[in-house]
């Protein structure tokens, strides 16, 4: 009997997460038809990771990610095995995960007893600043850890308030304070509760899809200051060990991110004065922002930094305030003080003190304050609230505005959604709203190469666009190198090699990285220089010894140069090629082409089932590859297997390929004098 009342509040619960659920869901309905954009490639689409049998144990256990993030990327790699090359499943996924944080802050809130907790929830469900973070797949990595996060703070607020009761009763003898507890004692008692391991763990996790959840421990103890007016040493010393993975998974990942992710790569050359003068200049940006929702843009312009006198005030200002909120925490200033505090401790990783790639490009994006959001949404969602409890206008007008919100956060977050769309949208969409956007311009460039490749596409307009997009990504950044990579895309495209060939020595003279020299390498070999091809991927191989990409590249213009030769000449570059088969294999082992390569080049010599097997391996890896079909049933044509040639014929045509009619006919009557004719559809 004494259970009955609490159903229909566990039902309310339900409802009003459904609700929150259910706007996220409509809300981010147009991102279900969209595609894969910028770097999904890298992250997922071709991963060599991804793909890989053994891509747990190497996402876990080596360094070959550009970034630890192991947790994060073997949920993709499951979910590769459920969704493919369909973007359906991810998004889906990343909105449930991001419903699944909105739900988990209203929760944590409510414990926090801040007014408005339901509302909030709401609001950072539907704010359109969390829409780069939830349409995009890459920023899977801000999804998972934000839910891990909140999960962990709720989990450590439910330990802290069983806690605090102890507090409460000791606190008429005493403080707290007063009672010799040793650091172990403390921690030990800790560990022997549900929670605080729990909390512990989830906190882990998150730190596993991604440190940017490093700023927990000064949240917790943030948290446990708004509940009780006070810090602890007790609570410091629970904050220990959350501040020890933070420190820990932290250093980790600074190293992965400059030694990978960054590499040899110029980011930023400003100094830590111009650096912190920046930050100020960030903060505002990223409140501005999540206040005011407009203009949102993918890449916003990179202004230059200074440690000029006037650069500090934004950043003066900044603390002034809080300071201001600080001198009346115990009125007015408080929940001011707790949630732009909040929302400044969660910005720090991002605010520009490290390098992070993407700060090449803008020293600003929405999906790295998606963590700090939460603050802004917790003081408004709060302030409503208060008004709501008022009788008369200010509840009405207060209810008023919250609809309004909520209404106008779920409009725009619908229509920012559909920038994410695909690939060519997200970069008109950036140029259109920043001009100064080079690598738009260039991706831009590039993307429109491809588009005129297919069937029926008006090839000549697409390659001129494609030409004045990366003529003015230089114009706009006449010292970055990529900027000169992607036109040469285009001018390879345009047949104009010469010009592609100087823009790829520009390239190198900026930055000469392994990837500059095999782009140069990959142009050389199309152009039929093959000596200069060999130089350039030997030159990459130099600067990154596991370049398997480069190895395999290598292999084949060591074969198409033997082809010229005869005698030891010859013998010396089949040697060297196979040579650079094996080694790219070794470095990839799932490297279709490179098996297929190898195949092409067992069949050359006249041996068959080398080359069986080595495009056996290449169809294994990846089921779809029908050239590699087709090459097989040559070599077993050549061996007189016609049942089993024709029936790979018949695998690659299934697959869109159209073999030889010469080919497909001398089979047709191999195979009708052994007995086996072509069945009728072919």
């Amino acid at each position: 009997m004494s259970k009955a009342p609490e159903r229909p509040r566990a039902a309310r619960g339900f409802l009003l997460a459904a609700l929150i659920i259910g706007a996220a869901l409509l809300a981010y309905a147009p991102v279900f038809r969209a595609g894969f954009i910028w770097d999904d490639d890298v992250f997922l689409t071709a991963n060599p990771l991804i793909r890989a049998s053994d891509g747990l144990y190497r996402f876990w256990f080596t360094r070959e990610a550009p970034d630890y993030f192991p947790l994060t990327s073997s949920m993709l790699w499951f979910e590769w095995r459920l969704w493919g090359m369909n973007p359906a499943g991810y998004h889906v996924v990343n909105v449930l995960l991001h419903a699944a944080s909105a739900v988990l802050l209203w929760r944590v809130l409510l414990r926090l007893r801040i007014p408005g907790a339901w509302l909030a929830g709401l609001l950072f469900a539907l704010h359109p600043v969390a829409v780069e973070s939830v349409a995009w797949i890459t920023e899977r990595k801000n999804t998972l850890p934000m839910a891990l996060y909140l999960a962990s703070i709720l989990v450590y607020l439910r330990f802290d308030n069983g806690s605090s009761h102890h507090d409460d009763t000791t606190a008429t003898t005493g403080t707290t304070d007063d009672i010799p507890h040793s650091a172990l004692h403390t921690l030990h008692s800790a560990l022997r509760t549900p929670h605080y391991p729990l909390s512990l763990g989830l906190f882990l996790l998150a730190l596993l899809a991604k440190t940017s959840v490093v700023i927990l421990p000064a949240v917790l103890l943030l948290c446990v200051g708004w509940r009780r007016g006070r810090i602890a040493k007790r609570d410091i010393l629970r904050a220990l060990p959350f501040a020890a993975l933070a420190a820990a998974l932290g250093l980790v990942t600074v190293w992965f991110q400059y030694h990978n992710a960054i590499g040899g790569e110029s980011v930023r050359t400003d100094g830590l004065a111009a650096r912190a003068a920046g930050a100020g200049w960030a903060a505002w940006f990223y409140l501005y922002k999540a206040l005011l929702p407009a203009n949102l843009c993918f890449i916003y312009s990179r202004w230059a930094t200074s440690a000029s006198l006037v650069a500090f005030v934004p950043g003066l200002l900044f603390l002034a305030m809080l300071l201001l909120f600080a001198v009346y925490r115990r009125s007015w200033g408080r929940p001011f003080l707790f949630a732009l505090g909040y929302f400044l401790i969660a910005l720090l990783p991002v605010l520009g003190f490290l390098n992070i790639y993407f700060m090449r490009y803008s020293l600003v994006a929405d999906h790295w304050q998606y963590t700090a959001l939460v603050g802004v949404v917790a003081l408004a969602a709060g302030l409503l609230a208060r008004l709501m409890e008022r009788p008369g206008a200010p509840r009405t007008v207060a209810m008023a505005v919250a609809g309004a919100l909520v209404l106008a956060c779920g409009a725009l977050t619908f229509r920012q959604t559909r920038i994410y769309r695909d690939e060519e949208t997200l970069w008109r969409d950036t140029v259109s709203k920043n001009p100064k956007a080079w690598m738009a311009y260039g991706n831009l460039g590039g993307l429109l190469v491809r588009k005129a490749s297919a069937p029926g596409a008006d090839s000549a307009a697409l390659l001129e666009e494609a030409e004045r997009c990366c003529d003015k990504a230089v114009a706009l950044q006449p010292q970055e190198p990529e900027a000169y990579s992607d036109r040469a895309l285009v001018r390879m495209a345009l047949g104009r090699g010469e010009a592609a060939m100087q823009d790829y020595d520009k390239a190198i003279e900026l930055n000469p990285t392994p990837e500059a020299y095999y782009n140069r390498a990959e142009a050389a070999a199309r152009l039929g220089r093959l000596q200069q091809a060999v130089d350039d991927y030997s030159q990459a191989i130099r600067l990154r010894p596991d370049y398997a990409q480069a190895y395999g590249n290598r292999a084949l213009a060591f074969a198409q140069l033997a082809a010229a030769q005869t005698g030891r000449a010859q013998e010396e570059l089949r040697r060297r090629a196979f040579d650079d088969f094996d080694k790219a294999i070794q470095l990839q082992p799932d490297y279709a082409l490179a098996f297929f390569n190898r195949g092409n080049a067992w069949l050359d010599l006249g041996r068959s089932d080398e080359a069986i097997g080595d495009y056996t391996r290449a169809i294994a890896i990846n089921p779809g590859y029908a050239a590699a079909y087709l090459n097989r049933a040559l070599a077993r044509y050549m061996l007189k297997d016609y049942p089993r040639a024709l029936s790979d014929v018949q695998a690659a045509e299934r697959l869109g390929a159209q073999p030889r009619p010469e080919f497909l006919r001398l089979l047709s009557e191999a195979a009708g004098r052994a007995g086996s004719p072509l069945s009728p559809a072919q």
